[in-house]
């Protein structure tokens, strides 16, 4: 891959600026500006009601339900300062939505270098293909995203906090491989790194030294296939380019993922991406290419006797849609979105932002009104 303008001057970068898309992080994408928006809002919508409630308090302590002088100076104060206060606020939301110039020119470098090898940044607010790294009830995020010809890769993040982001490389096959996955020891901590628990039934045995590099799964009946997918080159480039990453074969895709704390101005994840493309992604589609499920009807591997008979060679076909058995597309697996943890987090979410928001503006809208009709 070319990776210049990693490295390049920010002079150099700079001048590309122009050229180069704003690309504003999408808005469900945390930053520090954002983060102070809200804090400011929170404080906001906290301090009026504050200051009407007390007013309304010294109202209903007199006991009388009449409005003084004093009382009218105060709300009359503190509806200047709303105003005020809410320019402003509007003021700091604009200027949250422009990006500091040295995180301009950490996006530009990341947009530069994917314009320099063909690929295009498009964040996605939703899943953009199947796969347990992005099946999840709360859904995913995928920001940064590069897009090329039967090409994706970027970060994809759940959409719940305190998640760990997960760098990928997404490409297509030739032709829908049984589900298998590969669990990368290497990224292990003190539990597997797979966002999904596989049944251990499931589990295979591979050749010489790949199963101290990699857990391989395939559904059950379907180990030979795996084993016709697996082959001796694939796993060996597997293991000298990718055994760091996760890897998923589902329908007519292979992911590759991992739990990620750098950044996509980072040289080395860009030359990692470029060793699974170059090394890794193409013995997986000649793999494709040749396999069918002889368990479909229809999909038997024949060979055309009218060339045997005109002296031509064998010929031998496949299917026009090849497809993959349904005892071989999903394996067994259990996660968190199938119960009822992810939508205790929904709600929880939902009943903090009432309690920030909703609660302070109700009361203080009640005690308005309470204090004008003299109650």
């Amino acid at each position: 891959m070319d990776l210049r303008w990693l490295d390049a001057p920010d002079e150099d970068v700079r001048r590309e600026l122009p050229t180069v898309p704003e690309h504003e992080p999408p808005p469900w994408v945390p930053t520090r500006r954002r983060l102070l928006v809200r804090l400011n809002a929170v404080i906001e919508v906290w301090t009026l009601f504050i200051v009407v409630f007390n007013t309304g308090l010294d109202v209903d302590i007199r006991g009388d339900g009449t409005l003084e002088a004093d009382d009218v100076r105060t709300l009359v104060i503190t509806l200047v300062v709303a105003i005020v206060w809410t320019a402003a606020s509007i003021a700091l939301w604009r200027w949250s939505r422009k990006a500091s110039t040295p995180v301009r020119l950490r996006r530009a470098r990341r947009a530069l270098t994917a314009r320099a090898n063909e690929f295009r940044a498009e964040a996605w607010w939703r899943d953009s293909f199947p796969a347990i790294v992005t099946a999840h009830s709360a859904g995913v995020r995928e920001y940064p995203r590069f897009v090329g010809e039967g090409i994706e890769f970027g970060t994809v993040r759940l959409r719940m906090p305190r998640t760990r982001p997960r760098s990928y490389v997404c490409v297509s096959l030739a032709s829908p491989l049984p589900h298998l996955v590969l669990d990368a020891v290497e990224n292990d901590g003190v539990r597997s790194g797979l966002p999904e628990n596989l049944a251990e039934r499931q589990r295979i045995s591979l050749e010489g030294d790949f199963d101290r590099i990699f857990r391989a799964y395939a559904p059950r009946g379907y180990a030979r296939d795996a084993l016709y997918v697996l082959t001796p080159d694939v796993m060996a480039v597997l293991a000298d380019h990718a055994r760091a990453f996760d890897v998923e074969i589902v329908e007519d895709r292979a992911v590759f993922f991992r739990a990620e704390r750098r950044r996509w101005d980072d040289p080395a994840l860009w030359r990692e991406v470029d060793a699974i493309l170059t090394h890794v992604a193409p013995r997986l589609r000649q793999r494709s290419l040749r396999y069918t499920d002889e368990r479909v009807a229809g999909q038997v591997a024949v060979e055309i006797a009218e060339s045997l008979a005109s002296g031509s060679g064998v010929i031998a076909w496949r299917p026009d849609a090849p497809m993959v058995g349904p005892g071989g597309r999903q394996l067994r697996s259990w996660t968190p979105r199938h119960g009822w943890w992810a939508n205790v987090r929904v709600v929880s979410s939902f009943m903090v932002g009432t309690a920030v928001y909703g609660i302070p503006v109700f009361l203080g809208v009640v005690t308005l009104l309470g204090m004008f009709d003299g109650r």
